[in-house]
């Protein structure tokens, strides 16, 4: 029977980010949010996506998540996109949930020019992440 574990996913992947040395020196902490950002929220910063699959055998229950972490930085170039995009990566790494639980990253995407005509240029990469989850 599969259980759904999205809050623990959504709690531990952003209180993770947030405390990532390597990450918070190039986005502050609290420019990490756990699903929508708030309007005209200055660049650069992070925001959490992800939807649910249920997940779960005889032994247990459970839910797989597919995690989108986006990263949006600040141009001209997009070195600091990159850059964040990769701790983002090194820090899931070293996420540990409860119960019994496997992560991994299964891509990026981007960078993507998010700018306006007239603009300099705002980046945005999707970091994407597999995560299950049984407890």
């Amino acid at each position: 029977m599969a259980t759904d574990n999205s809050l623990l996913v959504r709690r531990e992947t952003v209180s993770h980010l947030k405390s990532f040395a390597p990450l918070t020196a190039l986005i502050s902490a609290t420019s990490i949010y756990p699903e929508n950002s708030p309007a005209n929220t200055p660049w650069p910063f992070i925001r959490y996506s992800a939807f649910a699959l249920p997940w779960g055998g005889q032994d247990y229950s459970g839910s797989q998540h597919n995690v989108d972490i986006h990263v949006f930085f600040n141009g001209p170039g997009t070195d600091q996109v990159h850059n964040a995009a990769a701790q983002v990566i090194e820090a899931m790494k070293s996420l540990e949930f409860p119960g019994r639980a496997e992560h991994e990253w299964i891509g990026t995407v981007g960078p993507l020019n998010d700018a306006p005509t007239g603009e300099t240029y705002k980046w945005h990469s999707i970091v994407s992440f597999r995560v299950s989850v049984a407890r």
